[in-house]
């Protein structure tokens, strides 16, 4: 019920599923953590075994008749197909009652970088999802958590040529010192975070900065400050031999 209206638009019903799966999510944890009088490892067990069984039969009926699994998790499965209407049904008939299964997408260009970490986009551009922990967070840099999407927005709408022209865009900016947008980073500062400790941050304290000289462990907080070129640099590329080498 709450899903349909989420797709409707309504931001409440969409408020209520989120606290709803929190609670799920929570309650199943619960059952899974020892020192405490009321969780249940048995149950936590069975509940992992049978979604590993669903997760396996769907994997195995859909390549059964021959197409391709791009991504599966407990969150769902990414098919590479032009026709997800009768996967759709064949997936649903082989699992058990009362599991159901919906389309949540279809006609999509979907970037798979690691296990459990993926982009995906509509035939306009447009981000439907980044999931995973690698190419989002606030903890990250912009080059990760901005650059890449923005790469494979472009990469799918426009081509080769223009995420190149982008990328060569933003490698100028980053090693012309002019780049501090996109290598700066908010953490919130941990009990092992020393070179932030030493910077005069307190653990628990949200801290905004660059390395300014990484392998001296130095910090920049401002842009003025300046920030290492050449680290960033390096690392940008990295990031870009690593999306290159994806997508071919």
């Amino acid at each position: 019920m709450w899903k349909a209206k989420v797709k409707q638009g309504d931001k409440n019903a969409e408020a209520i599923q989120q606290a709803m799966k929190i609670l799920i999510n929570s309650l199943y944890g619960f059952y899974g953590a020892g020192g405490y009088c009321f969780n249940d490892m048995d149950a936590a067990e069975r509940v992992t075994m049978l979604g590993r069984k669903i997760l396996t039969v769907m994997v195995s009926v859909i390549e059964q008749i021959g197409w391709t699994v791009v991504e599966a998790d407990t969150d769902g499965i990414i098919v590479r197909t032009d026709d997800s209407d009768s996967i759709l049904k064949l997936v649903q008939s082989a699992i058990p009652e009362p599991f159901k299964v919906e389309l949540e997408w279809r006609d999509c260009t979907v970037f798979v970088s690691d296990e459990k970490n993926y982009i995906v986009l509509r035939p306009d551009g447009e981000i439907v999802t980044v999931k995973g922990s690698k190419w989002r967070g606030r903890d990250k840099e912009a080059m990760l958590t901005e650059f890449v999407p923005t790469y494979l927005q472009v990469y799918a709408t426009k081509g080769k040529d223009a995420a190149n022209h982008y990328a060569e865009s933003v490698r100028d900016e980053i090693a012309s010192g002019r780049g501090w947008k996109w290598v700066v980073r908010t953490h919130r500062v941990g009990k092992t975070d020393e070179v932030l400790t030493e910077a005069g941050f307190k653990v628990g304290e949200l801290a905004t900065y660059a390395y300014k000289d990484k392998k001296r462990r130095v910090i920049a907080t401002s842009p003025y400050e300046g920030y290492d070129v050449q680290h960033y640099f390096r690392k940008f590329d990295e990031i870009l031999k690593e999306l290159n080498q994806s997508l071919q």
